[in-house]
């Protein structure tokens, strides 16, 4: 049993690269062929204030990457909680040793097991990787007594005579897929024995640790400060300059596979990944360092992701600084699918706010030619607003959303011009667009444009979803105490209720019962703020369903029925803003909102397995 328990070392590496770093890995693994002659100049630091007994000072400090954890029994033990929360048929399950077993089949039921070979996961341990072709991966992990895991080592190193570096001992595994030292009661794995000479430098002095490399001081401070249970960096800065082809060309090999599926679903990936194909390589090339640390509290999950970018980046030119009050949040529905605020400069509206021209048919090529003056024509509209807007998106009727866009004017008047000239007339020459009849609600004027003959991007490919596109597709907008109202759909209802909302006659977002949990989560002082319910796009989606598969009504309407009296939280939240040269983010999920749905499955497997 000891043998195979051995290999979680191996099993907890993998996982990390797994959970975290998947698609870099395999873009490197493809691209870097030989390394170029390019060094990244690192800055000295000061140590940062680490305990004496911590892993972290036997990490190189040339290190491409780490995945950090201050605790495995304090991770499975909030895991199990969890779990057990949700399910109390399982009791305290090993949830995460089970995992681990599971997928790699190993022989271990329990950490218990683990700690009988005289591993202590009550302390920190760590992965860590020096290459990335080959794969050069190592994990440190304390020992509470090294006596026993020094025969699993002879065991596993039976036929192997021990070799000695520098005056430390260490044995390769019989079947050379494994080196070991024990630097006195730490237990060091590499794949390679390069990694167990690395971590015998770092100890003795002649190499430097990762504490004393700046581009993980924030990290490593926050993941120090004792509330996150797993933290993961890579050098993408260093990482990047030794790619042999270019992350581009990776992106391009995801679109084209995606292409040759016939499912919407990957169609539409591909679409979104091919129009921005240029711009993912850019960015991720201007990136110095990715980090993300997750935390598990009672039954809601937070995963903080932080982007650094290098000093001679511009991204971060579109953001301002972050503000102390995204004003709209409190105006936006509490029952929409999505509800998102930003601030930013024009720039990045633009960006952000016309990724739908792309749901428009891109034919004929007479059309495209009014494409470029359109945008044009979009990007002076942007000019004229604040650096504050919002959006909310909902599905109704139709397969195609509805949007809420309101937005903060620093030049009403330029506005309501582009709005009520120049904007329709190139619309009018892109897809026939002409203007509705202006109507009246409570003081306020609102007007629209109507897009005849409506059509997706590739619905021919889709007779079957012509009955859930709308005909015709409207654009309605208004004017109100110094803010534009913009929405689309195939009525005026979400515009009146938007103008309601400011008027306090109706619901706003705050009132929604999940509002503050995200709030207090995610803050306010963001850059970006970001709320989904799954809850109201399974009830908003189900009919739509139903109608596309009119065979199975009677089945999806017992299913709408299940999530008829699930309340309408907003469990999923994602925040950022710029800080520290870098964007820091938040990602919030309230499992326990699927605490009742999730208690239903486990009892339809029961039932399954009798």
């Amino acid at each position: 049993m000891k043998k195979r328990c051995f290999p979680l070392v191996i099993t907890l590496a993998f996982l990390g690269t797994i959970l975290f770093t998947v698609f870099l890995v395999d873009a490197v693994a493809e691209s870097e062929r030989a390394p170029k002659d390019v060094s990244v100049q690192k800055s000295d630091a000061m140590p940062l204030n680490v305990p004496k007994d911590s892993v972290l000072h036997l990490i190189p400090k040339n290190s491409l990457g780490l995945i950090y954890c201050p605790s495995l029994n304090e991770l499975n033990h909030r895991i199990n909680v969890m779990a057990s929360e949700m399910l109390p048929q399982l009791g305290q399950a090993e949830l995460l040793a089970k995992i681990l077993a599971n997928a790699f089949g190993l022989g271990f039921q329990s950490f218990a097991d683990l700690e009988e070979i005289g591993l202590d996961l009550n302390k920190d341990f760590a992965v860590f990787f020096t290459s990335l072709t080959p794969m050069q991966v190592s994990a440190v992990v304390h020992l509470t007594d090294p006596d026993p895991i020094k025969q699993v080592i002879a065991a596993e190193a039976e036929g192997s005579a021990p070799m000695e570096y520098k005056g430390v001992t260490y044995w390769s595994s019989d079947e050379g897929s494994g080196n070991f030292a024990i630097l006195e009661n730490i237990l060091v794995f590499s794949v390679h024995s390069e990694g167990c000479k690395n971590v015998i430098d770092t100890q003795n002095g002649t190499i430097q640790a990762i504490t004393h490399n700046p581009d993980y001081n924030i990290f490593i401070t926050d993941i120090l400060k004792g509330i996150d249970q797993l933290g993961v960096l890579f050098d993408v800065e260093t990482i990047t300059t030794k790619l042999d082809g270019s992350l581009e060309e990776e992106l391009e090999s995801m679109t084209e596979n995606l292409e040759g599926e016939n499912d919407p679903l990957s169609m539409g990936t591909s679409s979104l990944l091919g129009n921005g194909l240029s711009g993912w390589a850019k960015l991720i090339e201007q990136l110095q360092f990715v980090s993300a640390s997750l935390q598990v509290q009672d039954m809601d999950i937070h995963l903080k992701p932080f982007f650094k970018f290098r000093n001679d980046s511009k991204f971060l030119d579109r953001f301002k600084m972050a503000s102390t009050d995204l004003t709209n949040l409190d105006k936006l529905p509490n029952s929409y699918i999505l509800n998102c605020s930003f601030q930013g400069t024009p720039d990045l509206l633009v960006e952000i706010s016309t990724f739908w021209f792309d749901v428009l048919p891109k034919d004929p090529p007479e059309q495209q030619k009014h494409l470029h003056p359109l945008f044009q024509e979009v990007e002076g509209f942007y000019e004229s607003l604040a650096d504050q807007w919002s959006v909310s998106v909902n599905f109704e009727n139709f397969i195609i959303p509805d949007f809420l866009f309101i937005y903060e004017l620093k030049d009403e008047q330029s506005t309501k011009d582009l709005m009520n000239g120049l904007f329709l007339e190139k619309l009018h020459h892109y897809h026939d667009t002409y203007a509705g009849k202006p109507l009246m609600y409570n003081g306020v004027e609102i007007k629209s444009y109507i897009f005849p003959n409506f059509k997706i991007a590739g619905q021919e490919k889709y007779p079957e979803a012509s009955e859930l596109t709308p005909s015709e597709w409207h654009w309605y907008y208004a004017f109100s105490e110094g803010k534009l109202f913009w929405t689309t759909g195939t009525s005026a209802e979400s515009i009146k209720m938007a103008l309601d909302r400011q008027a306090g006659m109706v619901e706003k977002f705050s009132a929604n019962p999940s509002f503050q949990n995200l709030v207090e989560s995610l803050g306010t002082d963001n850059n970006i703020f970001l709320a989904v319910s799954p809850i109201i796009a399974v009830k908003n989606f189900v009919p739509l369903l139903a109608k596309m598969e009119p065979n199975s009504a009677s089945s999806i309407q017992m299913f709408a029925v299940t999530f008829a009296n699930f309340p309408d939280n907003y469990s999923f939240g994602f925040s950022a803003k710029v800080q520290d040269n870098g964007i820091d983010s938040n990602i919030f999920l309230a499992l326990g909102d699927f605490k009742q749905l999730i208690q239903m499955f486990g009892v339809f497997l029961e039932l399954g397995q009798m």
